[in-house]
């Protein structure tokens, strides 16, 4: 049985309905004022109207049997427009065996948002939650009815309800072995990597599916062998939909096509030099783009960011003055950027980047043959920080900088912050973490030694480049603040 272990528990608060079973935290909203509740040793039930619309009722089972079965449904006597519902998931075994711990106030110590990966992407989906790569994994699919993803978890969309009519969603949550048990169970038709180079190409194995342009982006679409080869018409990139319509209804599939930031960098920095007022401070992630440009041969962007004080808003964005300063040493000598680099590294504080930008103010010493030890011993103490238990998604990955560059990093630490990005499995445009954190979470995963994790099916690297090309690719579709994310991105000495 699926609860012989502990049980499960159950709740409504203030339109809520929430069921927890093995760690997997379950919360679906949209009653009016609450909802029933009626449970038994294998099922639990929740019914009552909807908040959006009196006139529908809702019912939602839990049951709990070999596999864990989710019914929601709704019904209206007339017709009715219901705005559907929404799902948050959290699972609190996988944050607590994985350190990461929000601490809120002293002495309270609570999970962080959802480390559960969803792929919703209409008539099929998919959610996984796991503690270790190679251990158990709850895994769920997506059996009836349409959802799709949001920034906080699932949403069954609107539906327009028939008299007399029932309207179902249904998932089924089972445990598996591992990721790579997971992976092996999605459908031959998901490519298993949905982000690559701009200029590359994505190929769909979908036989029995019919495959129609979606309402994003012009893709090309060929076919080769019986594969449909899919790829980008924008020279910098860009994400588009692919529709599949298939026995159980239509698919929503969005791919990304992403330039390396280094591509993208002359035409910001030239950006950057046209058009940075003259005597305003450069934003950090602006000082990285020059100095990244500069190198690439962009007129003045040497000269404006020598001329012009570098400004932060946070301790966050420290790294980003450090890297700068750091590469403009390495590029151009002069010792006033050894200066400014001393200046910058006193208000260094343990966040992520900072290992990556302590690598860079050591490379930039190195290479005018100044004294790398008081960058180094600023290393040692990152590492003495970096050896307590990470408490939060940053800490965890201040921590995998450290031992990548220690050269004692283990797996379970590449595990806590590849799950920031999804383990290597089909990503979509909406990641478990914010894009800063994301963007931070690949650039230390960038100096992970490949041979520490040889029993995963995706590697770091896979993980990585798939992950950026996503972030590169939002740049064009809106996505806040690109040139931050870029320079986080092009932060690691092995960019």
């Amino acid at each position: 049985m699926f609860t012989d272990d502990d049980g499960f528990d159950c709740w409504v608060v203030d339109g809520t309905a929430g069921v927890e079973c093995r760690g997997l935290r379950w919360e679906t909203t949209g009653w009016l004022d609450g909802a029933e509740m009626s449970r038994e040793v294998d099922e639990v039930r929740f019914a009552g109207p909807s908040a959006g619309d009196p006139g529908v009722w809702l019912e939602l089972r839990h049951t709990f049997d070999r596999t864990w079965q989710i019914r929601l449904s709704a019904s209206s006597g007339d017709w009715a427009d219901w705005p559907g519902a929404h799902i948050d998931l959290a699972h609190t075994d996988a944050v607590q065996h994985s350190g990461l711990i929000e601490q809120t106030e002293p002495g309270v110590a609570v999970p962080p948002p959802a480390p559960v990966w969803t792929w919703h992407l209409g008539a099929e989906g998919w959610l996984m939650a796991a503690d270790h790569y190679d251990q158990q994994v709850l895994f769920g699919s997506l059996r009836r009815g349409v959802a799709v993803d949001t920034d906080r978890g699932v949403q069954v969309p609107p539906a327009r309800l028939q008299p007399g009519a029932t309207h179902v969603t249904a998932w089924t949550v089972q445990e598996l072995g591992g990721v790579a048990e997971a992976q092996g169970l999605l459908p031959s038709w998901l490519p298993p990597v949905t982000g690559v180079a701009a200029s590359g190409e994505i190929g769909v194995n979908a036989p029995d599916h019919g495959l129609t342009r979606g309402s994003v982006g012009d893709i090309v679409v060929d076919e080769e062998d019986g594969v449909t080869l899919l790829s980008n018409t924008e020279p910098h990139g860009a994400i588009h939909e692919v529709l599949l319509h298939g026995p159980r209804g239509t698919v929503t599939l969005p791919l990304a096509f992403g330039r390396h930031p280094h591509d993208l960098v002359p035409d910001w920095a030239r950006a950057i030099v046209e058009t940075h007022p003259d005597g305003e401070e450069l934003a950090a992630e602006d000082a990285v783009i020059l100095s990244t440009g500069a190198s690439a041969g962009v007129a003045d962007a040497g000269d404006v960011l020598e001329r012009l004080p570098i400004r932060t808003t946070s301790a966050a964005e420290q790294p980003l003055v450090v890297g700068a300063c750091a590469m403009e040493l390495a590029r151009t000598g002069d010792p006033a950027w050894a200066n400014r680099l001393a200046d910058a590294v006193q208000h260094l504080t343990p966040v992520p980047g900072a290992v990556s930008a302590l690598v860079r103010a050591v490379v930039g010493v190195f290479a005018v043959d100044g004294d790398p030890q008081p960058y180094l011993d600023r290393i040692a103490d990152l590492e003495l920080t970096a050896m307590n238990p990470p408490r939060t998604a940053q800490d965890a990955i201040l921590a995998l900088e450290v031992a990548a560059v220690g050269g004692w990093v283990h797996d379970d630490l590449v595990e806590r912050v590849a799950g920031l990005l999804g383990w290597g499995m089909p990503l979509s445009t909406v990641l478990p973490v914010d894009p800063r954190t994301a963007t931070q979470a690949i650039a230390a995963m960038s100096l992970v030694d490949e041979r520490i994790v040889p029993h995963w099916n995706s590697s770091p690297s896979a993980i990585t480049t798939q992950a950026s090309r996503w972030v590169m690719a939002q740049y064009l579709a809106g996505v806040d603040h690109p040139m931050e994310l870029a320079a986080w991105l092009l932060l690691p000495v092995t960019q």
